[in-house]
């Protein structure tokens, strides 16, 4: 009644294991405390009201539990202490501003606004110690930071068209920043795409600001001007209209004022353009046959679009093969070059594969096979077919 096919399902059972973890060291030698890492900023600008983040990593080879707070002292060029606090290692528990997320695990933070240190343009040392109760002590640990009145990159003008065709060849995304502390403090235009009036953000890309206008669509590197280039394939999985969110960045990590415009991402179906198997097969009087079944699927938007290619079974009296269930069976093709099981060869090519089995059980019959490919937004091809026979 049916032909049967050879096809595996793999079933994976994935445990995601979650864990806040800090990067691992090797136990320490000699001395008992050191700090390895320190982690803020390079440049913070007085201007910002915001705080900026200090994260000091300390390895110890007693007990996290028995570490003091880390003393930090930023000095002047002379080397005169301006400015003294605490890093704190306690999950934000006493001190609930200091931005610290683990209690105990030797991370110590605390965060400061600029202009508490330095009210002045400046080059300014940080100096940091950790300590335990027992009276250990670590060396020193001094990184530089510089401080200065920093304006933030405004973004003058955004420019891209209202809509990305399906197929469509490469489009350019334009956006030109304007920074009073001149244009070489820009250092990065962020994007933000957001689905229609929704404020969860569906991608992030970086503008370039290269001259590389064959990759990246940039005329002239280190002007005013950043640019990204794209075509259809980046509406994978996507359909409908969405907002771009342009943010300008300069060398003090300082956001300015966003710039959005909505672009009307189009995305058509795909198809399955050719079908390669034998027409018709003998009927075994014993064993099987092996049936070799490709089909070449394209999609405007590229083969990240693709979801599913599938075939379906229908006999001579028009009747479509169904499983227990009374649904009709739907027999999956793979282009993930597995020749052994599914008769791939090459992976991504877009020629999707799979290998039937005709067996002496299948009755003698001219099947209609129905080819479909249905891509990431739901979009069905039109209906391939290709006749096949069992005599």
């Amino acid at each position: 009644m049916i032909t049967k096919y050879n096809i595996i399902f793999l079933t994976v059972f994935a445990v995601l294991l979650l864990q806040c973890k800090q990067e691992q060291e090797p136990p320490l030698a000699s001395p008992e405390i050191e700090i390895s890492k320190v982690r803020t900023d390079e440049a913070w600008n007085i201007k910002n009201d915001e705080p900026y983040t200090v994260e000091v990593h300390v390895q110890t080879n007693g007990s996290n539990s028995n570490l003091l707070p880390v003393v930090m002292a930023v000095k002047d060029g002379m080397g005169a202490t301006l400015f003294t606090d605490s890093l704190y290692d306690d999950g934000a528990a006493e001190h609930p501003d200091d931005g610290d997320v683990i209690a105990g695990d030797g991370v110590f933070r605390n965060r400061f606004r600029a202009d508490r240190i330095s009210d002045q343009p400046t080059v300014l040392t940080f100096a940091f110690q950790a300590a335990d109760a027992d009276g250990n002590e670590s060396a020193v640990y001094t990184q530089d930071v510089r401080f200065d009145n920093n304006f933030k990159p405004e973004i003058v003008s955004v420019s891209a068209p209202d809509t990305l065709p399906s197929g469509s060849p490469a489009v350019y995304l334009y956006a030109a920043v304007f920074d009073k502390d001149g244009t070489e403090e820009v250092t990065n235009v962020l994007v933000e795409v957001f689905k229609a009036a929704q404020n969860t953000s569906v991608d992030t890309f970086s503008m370039f600001n290269d001259g590389n206008f064959a990759q990246n669509g940039d005329v002239t590197a280190g002007d005013s001007v950043y640019s990204f280039k794209m075509d259809s394939a980046y509406a994978a999985g996507k359909q409908g209209e969405y907002r771009f969110r342009f943010t300008p960045y300069d060398a003090f990590t300082t956001p300015g004022q966003p710039a959005e415009m909505t672009m009307y991402l189009e995305n058509l179906a795909g198809q399955v353009s050719t079908v390669f198997m034998a027409d018709s097969v003998p009927k075994p009087t014993q064993g099987s046959i092996l049936v070799q079944v490709a089909a070449q699927v394209n999609d405007p938007q590229g083969l990240g679009d693709v979801d599913s290619v599938y075939f379906t079974l229908e006999d001579s009296q028009g009747k479509f093969v169904r499983d227990d269930y009374g649904n009709i069976v739907k027999i999956p093709l793979f282009d993930d070059g597995d020749n052994e099981n599914n008769g791939d060869q090459t992976a991504g090519d877009g020629l999707f594969s799979v290998i039937l089995q005709v067996t002496s059980t299948n009755r003698q019959e001219a099947y209609t096979l129905h080819f479909y490919e249905r891509d990431l937004v739901g979009n069905l091809s039109a209906d391939k077919q290709k006749s096949f026979v069992i005599y």
